[in-house]
């Protein structure tokens, strides 16, 4: 796990002095994670664009920017940075591929990355991942994409960024009961997709 020797502190201090093996170690733990929200949110306008692993790229690029910018939190305040760090710099791309006035939806899609719950599944190393086959696994994009913006929301920060229950509700400005019920019926939607 992240930092074991010498503590995540440590590790985060030699990384921010340029110590390109505490970056890595730093880095290295979350990437799976920040692939499948990449691929989740990145939407198929995106994709068609840019490859998973292109954008992924460029959310390190952003980290090692601005790394001075993480203040304090331990290592689950770090996972919370890191991904929103991906998900603003997925939602500049969507903007700048939407400001160009090109119809995407007449382009051919190239994308050959696996699956996000692939990544999902290798993130937290899971029987999971043995078991959800490359069908169900297409079939789960697809339902994604089809909850809307708050439930797609509500499933990243729970499953993905770890957020309590409380902490989603702040971020809506609904109560902790509301966004248990949001995020069960975007589960079960998902559910639906494998059967």
């Amino acid at each position: 796990m992240l930092g074991r020797v010498d503590g995540f502190d440590g590790l985060l201090a030699r990384a921010r002095a340029g110590d390109a093996a505490a970056l890595e170690a730093l880095l290295g733990e979350h990437l799976p994670a920040i692939a499948a929200i990449v691929r989740l949110k990145a939407g198929p306008g995106l994709l068609r664009r840019e490859s998973v692993s292109d954008l992924q790229q460029s959310v390190c690029r952003e980290v090692l920017e601005s790394l001075d910018g993480f203040r304090d939190g331990g290592a689950d305040g770090f996972r919370r940075w890191l991904h929103t760090l991906a998900l603003r710099k997925l939602y500049d791309r969507q903007r700048r591929v939407l400001a160009q006035q090109r119809d995407v939806r007449r382009e051919v899609a190239v994308d050959e990355s696996p699956s996000a719950w692939d990544a999902v599944c290798h993130a937290f190393d899971t029987p999971s991942r043995e078991a959800i086959g490359r069908e169900a696994k297409a079939r789960l994009d697809a339902a994604f994409a089809q909850l809307d913006d708050e439930q797609q929301d509500i499933v990243t920060w729970s499953r993905f960024l770890g957020l309590s229950h409380k902490e989603i509700a702040e971020r809506l400005g609904k109560t902790e009961v509301a966004t248990r019920k949001a995020l069960s019926r975007a589960l079960l939607r998902l559910s639906d997709a494998l059967e």
